[in-house]
């Protein structure tokens, strides 16, 4: 991750033919938890995450099951076009 970037980001090992990877540092989380509102970062910064897909494409969904803001180790985004 250089220093303009707000997350690092690890592509998948093999092409899928839907678009997915996962992020495995977010500078997002680590705001929040400095500012100990991490709770709120979640709603605040992730939350926006699935409307911003519909937005960009409406026939676009981003599955995601898991997120650093809410204390996993990486978040796994996963978009397929329906």
């Amino acid at each position: 991750m250089d220093a303009q970037s707000a997350c690092a980001i690890k592509p998948p090992v093999q092409p899928t033919p839907n678009n997915r990877f996962d992020v495995t540092r977010c500078r997002y989380a680590e705001l929040y938890e400095k500012a100990e509102m991490k709770e709120l970062g979640f709603c605040l910064s992730c939350c926006r995450d699935e409307l911003f897909t519909k937005g960009f494409n409406p026939r676009m969904k981003l599955l995601r099951t898991q997120t650093i803001m809410q204390g996993s180790s990486l978040c796994d985004f996963r978009f397929i076009l329906e």
